[in-house]
Order: C-alpha cells, then structure tokens, then sequence
C-alpha cells in the first residue's frame, strides 16, 4: 500500500521532499509536471507517486502527444502520467505504470516476479531503517523442471539480476502484469489439474466431517484431516475458483462443506493451537463454531469492519483535527433496528461486542441500513464497526481490529477483517 514512501537505496522519505520545482522534459513524468503544474518531488502519494488517479491518456487527450524519456536505462513512451518505482535491476527510478496509471494498472502488482518465482517473504523494512543492514525474513519459492523449491534472496538475485528487488518492499509491477498469461499464472502453491485434486477435495471434506462428527471438537477435527490428509487443501493451486467459508463461520454446516483455506498457513496454524510465539500477554485466538462463545451474553451476530472518510485508516492523523474529530468523534457499531429493538438499545447506547479476542464496548448506529444473513435457513444479523481508534491523541477509542481474528489470507497474508463471528449485547 505505501510502497514508496521509502527510498532504502538513498535512504530518503520522499514524503519528506520539499523541492518547490517543476520536473523537465527527460525526467519522469516531465512533460507533465510541466504542462499541469504538478510539483512531482513535493511531498509524495499514493500510488507510486501518482498525483491523479486513472491519468492514463492525459498527454495524448490534452496536448496531443505522446512522451519518450530515458529511465533505468531504459526508453519509455507515455500517454499520461506514470509515477515513479524503484527499479529491481539497476536501483534507479523508473516509470512504475506505463503508459500512465490506469484503474486496471493500480491493481496488477505481481507477486510470481518475471515468471521466475513467488515471494514469501522480503526485507525487513523496520530492522534495515535501524541498522541500515538489509536481512531478509522468508524465501522465494521458485519453479525449476517442474518442481517446487525455496532459495534465499541471494541465490534469487543472482539467477535474476534483480539485485535491488529488495527496495521494491517484495511487490513488482511491469506492463505483462496487465497480459493474459500473467493473469492466468497461479500462487506458489504446487498442484494438479481438477480431476487430480477433486478426490481429494472430497475425502478433506469428508474426513473433517467424520472427526468433527466424532469429537465435536472442530479444532481437533481440522488438525486430524491435516494429519491423515499430509496437509490442508492438499494439491489444490489456486488455479479453480471454489467457495470457502471465513475461519469463523457462524453455521457450522457451511464451514465443514466449505472449509476455510486459512490452515495452509503456518502462521495461522498455531493460532488454531492456540500457540502464537511472542503473544502470551494479549488475547489471541478463533472460534470455528458458536458454541465457543457460548460464554458470553448477547446475540450471536456476523461483524464486518470499514473505514470512513472523514478518519481515512486509523485515523492516527485525522483524529487530531478539530473539524474532522467534530464529524465524527469516536469509532461506533451500526446495527440494524430489528437488533436494536432485540438489545433494548437506543441510537447511542453503549453496546458490547465479544469476540474469542475479546470485547470492545462502542456507541451503536441504528439504522434500517444493516443486512441479515440466511443461511442454511437460520438468521444471523451483520453489524458493521470503524475500526479508526487508538489509544493516544485527542480522541482515543477502542480499535475494531483488536477484535478481528488472528489469521491472515493465505496469499496476501491480509488479515480477515470483513467477515468474522461474535455475539453483541447492551452494555
């Protein structure tokens, strides 16, 4: 997401700029910085230091021409404005979408980087702004004669030439992430075709049922199949879209039908077993079915999170602004009024929510805005919580994401903040 705004080779926040000179012709974005006004290496901003979003054909609709300069050794014609990203080959600053930023284009960063491999882990960003030494946290998983492997960053880099691939934070972006075939390339994760992976599929889903059926226990149920099974979701690439319930779904059913992919993770794995290194002190956990909240009052419910724009994320910045802290002054949980009416609560009323991480206590929004959920015949109402609290500044406030579960999506590693499992009540 901020990609850029550290320059680690110069070891430079480009936010921090504040040159008040237009670029010239020959540099990046030139031509336009020129033609619109646009102070380039004031400040900078996402993405890539794109100032206009979607400015994709603004030379050749405006000025009626194309513009050729020279970057990273190499030339480069745009039709709008492109923005700038570290070069993995030579470290230098080369246009990062071309012809010019684009809708598409702003989601089409690559993490299989040239065909050659798939990133499982980078720089350690923090540690090399502290000790200037770059150390790297994972492997690269590269495909060689058919087979899976995982080699260091170095022997990456010698066999690529991307020696600066490092201050690229692990994502990479060039014009064939916009090409079919790098649309059709899968994740790391090795398999066969459907007909090879659908036997299995089956016997997952039915030794998870039999176990669950057997203990009633859905964890041990999960790490028995992953015993029998050598794995989770074994041979399956990413190649075939199917449906998979969130870690915490709140109709068991549906989460023994469609399990979850989240145990492919390691990391995830040992919060199913409840064993997260370094975590002792703080709440950490799932809940695969209602029944593990059963300790708690209230109404089972499905949460969601979002952000709002007068908070933009966290609202570390924004909650210090007297305007913007007067329209919203603190994070709150919009329910329904049938929910409302079921709790006893008035617009404003302080409700609780828990969750196995445990609970944060909010306002609550009514509105006739705020869904339920059939599923499987069963109602299950959705309550929405802002999740832009912290506990410093002038508006400290509970944060939604201390409440999310402690897993993360198997590829982005993005945590699961947009559907979750908790019971709500009146405080």
């Amino acid at each position: 997401m901020y990609q850029g705004i550290y320059d680690p080779i110069r070891d430079e926040y480009t936010t921090m700029r504040r040159s008040p000179r237009l670029r010239k012709p020959g540099e990046i974005d030139g031509l336009f910085s020129q033609a619109f006004g646009v102070y380039k290496d004031w400040g900078w901003s996402w993405p890539m230091n794109v100032r206009f979003m979607y400015n994709y054909d603004s030379l050749v609709k405006v000025l009626g021409t194309t513009y050729t300069f020279n970057a990273a050794g190499r030339t480069w014609t745009a039709t709008g404005e492109t923005g700038e990203i570290l070069d993995e080959y030579t470290g230098e600053y080369r246009p990062a979408f071309v012809p010019g930023h684009n809708f598409f284009g702003g989601k089409s960063f690559k993490r299989r980087l040239s065909g050659v491999a798939d990133v499982f882990g980078g720089l350690d960003v923090i540690s090399f702004i502290r000790t200037g030494v770059p150390t790297f946290l994972g492997k690269f998983v590269v495909e060689e004669n058919g087979s899976v492997k995982a080699v260091s960053y170095d022997e990456f880099a010698a066999s690529t030439g991307m020696k600066y691939l490092w201050a690229n934070d692990t994502l990479y972006w060039d014009q064939e992430a916009l090409s079919l075939p790098a649309a059709l390339k899968r994740p790391f994760f090795p398999g066969g075709n459907w007909a090879s992976f659908a036997p299995n599929y089956a016997t997952m889903r039915q030794k998870l049922r039999q176990y669950y059926q057997q203990t009633g226990d859905l964890v041990k149920a999960v790490l028995n199949t992953i015993s029998d099974m050598g794995g989770w979701y074994k041979g399956y690439n990413f190649q075939w879209p199917i449906h998979t319930e969130p870690v915490e779904s709140p109709v068991t059913d549906l989460a023994l039908d469609y399990p979850t992919l989240a145990w492919l993770n390691p990391y995830n794995l040992e919060v199913l077993q409840g064993q997260p290194d370094g975590l002792g002190k703080y709440e950490v956990g799932v809940a695969l079915t209602p029944s593990q909240l059963s300790q708690y009052p209230g109404v089972l419910v499905v949460m969601t999170s979002n952000r709002l724009t007068e908070t933009w994320h966290t609202g570390q910045l924004s909650r210090n602004v007297p305007y913007l802290r007067e329209l919203v002054p603190m994070p709150f949980v919009t329910i329904s009024k049938r929910l409302a009416e079921q709790l006893g609560v008035s617009p404003g009323d302080l409700v609780t929510l828990y969750t196995a991480r445990g609970s944060i206590t909010l306002p609550a929004f009514v509105t006739d805005g705020e869904a339920y959920l059939t599923v499987d015949g069963q109602q299950v109402p959705v309550v929405n919580i802002t999740w832009f609290g912290g506990f410093q500044g002038n508006a400290p406030a509970p944060a939604a994401n201390f409440i999310i579960p402690d897993v993360g999506d198997v590829v982005t590693t993005i945590q699961e903040s947009k559907a979750w499992m908790g019971k709500i009540a009146k405080a």
